[in-house]
């Protein structure tokens, strides 16, 4: 339903970015299948974020064909690591928060931004969510990865930062 009401008052959309969690259990394939079965997606591509529910499946290669993914910077297995694509006047940097090395994705931020110094706007997802109102938010990890994660942005000017995992949503 969500789909339908996207493409019938957003035709033009080019893409859909998921904030990780395509699918409860990484190596069920038909979780997969259920999570591309909307004719939607058939015609829309999905630039997603590995989630923690994503993590560790070779699915996820068989499905995604992601741009520009670094076999570096934020690399968890088996061997997804952070990414990014151009998309007109925007920088889309997808990060593997899996990876809590924050190091990594600094380098890499890093990296991309001063590589395309010309693009108008610098978007950033990742699947923590470092600010959320769920639980997750007050666990050690979240709170080192807001620690570490917000000055960065900062300093290299991202506008727009995308999370998910609370599923608060649902």
């Amino acid at each position: 339903n969500t789909l339908e009401k996207v493409v019938t008052e957003y035709p033009e959309a080019a893409f859909i970015m998921s904030a990780g969690d395509q699918v409860e259990t990484a190596h069920n394939e038909r979780q997969f299948s259920a999570f591309f079965s909307p004719v939607q997606l058939r015609r829309i591509p999905v630039a997603p974020c590995l989630g923690n529910h994503d993590r560790g499946a070779y699915n996820t290669f068989y499905h995604f064909n992601l741009p520009n993914l670094s076999t570096q910077y934020g690399v968890t297995e088996p061997g997804i690591g952070n990414y990014y694509f151009k998309y007109g006047k925007a920088l889309f940097i997808v990060l593997n928060s899996n990876n809590r090395d924050s190091a990594s994705h600094e380098s890499f931020v890093f990296e991309i931004v001063n590589a395309n110094p010309h693009m108008e706007w610098k978007i950033v997802m990742f699947h923590d969510d470092i600010y959320g109102s769920g639980y997750h938010a007050a666990v050690l990890s979240m709170i080192n990865l807001r620690k570490d994660l917000v000055p960065l942005f900062d300093s290299y000017g991202i506008d727009i930062v995308l999370t998910g995992h609370d599923h608060s949503y649902a």
